[in-house]
């Protein structure tokens, strides 16, 4: 028993265990900035201390890791600001961010440690170039914030040595952590309600929960890309034990989001997960699938006047039409629901069955957005190859209110056009080239293939899509931290030639001469092996 216990200790201390030692400290300094943020709700002025700590931890961080403080702080952007109508301060983080990373880039320049590589940079100029660019209905705020962002995600891939997806990870879970506990103050907290002001039902009964965030679905869309960096990490063996209570925490939060789209991703990311571990760990793989089946289980009957909801939503959605999701001002919570004039345009019959799928209820409204976004894109060239702009209002309407395009692909047509969509594919394109795509894992697409199916029905764009992309591709080229380190020494035991000639030379001389001869023998064979 006492060996059991011991092993298990192990396994835990390895789980918590990162690349970088200064790493538990940056976790501290993120969990201090949340803790100011939770006693914001009380005390608003510790909005502006949360600020000052903030971009003084961003300043003052000598590596690329100052990013895990905008990572952190981006999780509860609702929440970070003075009022509902003021602008949060995570743009000013941003900036702040950029500027540091500008400075510290330059001076990685001057000192040879960095080398610009001309194709990304020459993208990410030309795409920030153009976002400021005067076309359609622009503002310079919503240009410098979009900009940050796209900087931000530069100096991801320029600093990606820095950064640990397992570090990334334990930041994002640790964000959820603070957005869900604070979420928890709204009935109690008076300025809780004004920052995410309204609460969002389902059916007028059960409360979709949207922690520090002012829409279930942006909770949702950021528990996809926890949960699948998560699995990621499963796979890799970088996390064993750890990984089912984050998991089971994950999939409750996302429970109570009573989120569809949401749910389905967390659903497809997990089946993605289960068999790239099985394929992987082989007879440990099926072990950890029937686990994972377990907290699924636990998290089932525990949540199940939540679950038996969402199997009714979706079972609804198949066969007849929608329940209506509302809150005390009609609002449907950011997800485009009924909104009064639900009809079967979108239903598809199937035959004598009977049996009838509302496409409309099953994308709660989203292809009727789709239809409205697609016609205004497509209304005259010039919005098709440049936009409406980066400050445009939304145009698609549903019910009473007016939505977004609930699609990155259109939300990116709508704001800046077929060229801003094509500089964005081009930049990713070309950082996973310059990434080394020969080096690409293959169990490395679990969060791409996850919050990209995410991004195609939600509002992830702007920063967000940015922040989710570059997470996205830094997943591609994971691995663990023996695998890395095997790497590295593989590449050390397989030097150039001159490498190999000049340190034989080096050793001859300080052994006399006598051995000089013999080793520049063994020198030109080692050489010849190499090549």
């Amino acid at each position: 028993m006492k060996n059991f216990w011991d092993k298990t200790l192990g396994i835990l201390k390895e789980d918590v265990a990162t690349v970088n030692k200064d790493f538990p400290l940056i976790f501290a300094k993120c969990a201090v900035l949340g803790l100011f943020l939770f006693i914001s709700i009380f005390v608003p002025f510790f909005v502006w201390i949360t600020l000052a700590f903030a971009c003084i931890f961003i300043v003052c961080e000598r590596t690329g890791r100052s990013l895990y403080y905008v990572i952190f702080l981006f999780l509860l952007t609702a929440i970070f600001t003075l009022s509902h109508e003021s602008v949060s301060f995570i743009g000013i983080i941003l900036v702040v961010c950029s500027l540091s990373l500008i400075t510290r880039y330059g001076l990685d320049l001057i000192n040879k440690r960095k080398k610009i590589d001309v194709l990304v940079t020459t993208i990410v100029g030309i795409l920030i170039l153009y976002i400021f660019l005067p076309i359609g209905d622009s503002s310079i705020m919503s240009s410098i914030t979009l900009g940050a962002g796209v900087a931000i995600a530069h100096f991801v891939f320029i600093y990606r040595k820095d950064i640990n997806l397992k570090e990334i990870t334990f930041v994002l879970i640790l964000g959820l952590i603070f957005s869900t506990s604070i979420g928890m103050l709204h009935p109690i907290a008076e300025r809780m309600s004004t920052l995410v002001p309204g609460l969002h039902y389902f059916q007028g009964e059960l409360w979709r929960f949207s922690g520090a965030t002012s829409n279930p679905n942006t909770l949702a869309s950021q528990i996809v890309v926890a949960v699948a960096l998560l699995l990621t990490l499963l796979v890799t063996k970088s996390i064993r034990i750890l990984f089912y209570p984050m998991y089971i925490f994950l999939m409750t939060i996302m429970v109570f989001t009573v989120s569809q789209t949401g749910f389905i991703a967390f659903g497809f990311a997990t089946l993605l997960g289960v068999i790239f571990v099985i394929i992987k760990q082989r007879k440990i793989g099926l072990i950890k699938t029937v686990a994972i089946g377990v907290c699924a289980i636990i998290v089932f009957f525990i949540c199940y006047s939540y679950t038996s909801v969402m199997m009714d939503r979706f079972s609804s959605a198949l066969i007849n039409s929608p329940p209506p999701i509302t809150n005390g001002n009609g609002d449907n919570g950011g997800s485009t629901g009924d909104g009064g004039n639900n009809n079967n345009s979108g239903n598809v019959g199937s035959g004598d069955s009977g049996v009838e799928i509302d496409w409309i209820g099953l994308t709660t409204g989203r292809v009727v957005l789709w239809e409205q976004y697609i016609r205004a894109v497509l209304s005259s060239a010039d919005k098709f190859l440049f936009g409406f702009g980066t400050n445009s209002e939304d145009i698609g309407v549903w019910g009473t209110r007016y939505f977004d395009p609930h699609n990155a692909v259109l939300a990116t047509m709508f704001y800046l056009g077929l060229v801003g969509l094509l500089l964005i594919i081009a930049w990713i394109l070309a950082v996973i080239y310059r990434g080394g795509y020969k080096n690409i894992k293959w169990y490395g697409i679990i969060p791409a293939l996850a919050v990209g199916l995410n991004l195609m029905a939600e509002s992830l764009w702007g920063v967000n899509l940015f922040v989710y992309v570059t997470l996205c591709i830094l997943a591609l080229f994971y691995s663990n931290e023996k695998e890395q380190e095997e790497m590295e020494k593989n590449q050390e035991e397989l030097p150039s030639y001159d490498v190999v000639l000049y340190k034989k030379l080096l050793s001859t001389v300080a052994g006399g001469k006598g051995e000089q001869s013999q080793t520049v023998a063994d020198t030109n064979e080692e050489g010849r092996e190499t090549e």
